[in-house]
């Protein structure tokens, strides 16, 4: 599964591994960027975490790294309060459903 997005880890003193927050690297060493056509065709009616995003300057999202996805949106939730992702993007790549509430 060349495609999985992998965190690099680093070794520190006592020879446990800790995670890079910022570097995002697919098993094959390559940071995989993808553009918002992109994500909406990968990931169809699925909630969708994108690290570092590049947004236009009405803050759309262009492009960016997707570090997560699913169809339900609490999974995408709870990743970001991780806070493992200082700038992150949410979309939903669907026609969003009427019992779901959203804040601007």
């Amino acid at each position: 599964m060349a495609s999985k997005l992998q965190p690099k880890s680093h070794r520190v003193k006592g020879g446990k591994a800790r995670r890079a927050k910022r570097t995002l690297v697919a098993r094959d060493g390559n940071v995989r960027t993808m553009t918002l056509s992109e994500i909406y065709r990968k990931y169809p009616n699925q909630w969708v975490l994108i690290s570092e995003p590049r947004l236009t300057k009405e803050l759309k999202v262009i492009e960016g790294i997707v570090v997560a996805h699913s169809k339900e949106r609490d999974v995408i939730y709870k990743k970001v309060r991780s806070r493992e992702y200082p700038r992150f993007a949410i979309e939903f790549t669907g026609e969003i459903p009427i019992k779901v509430g959203i804040a601007f």
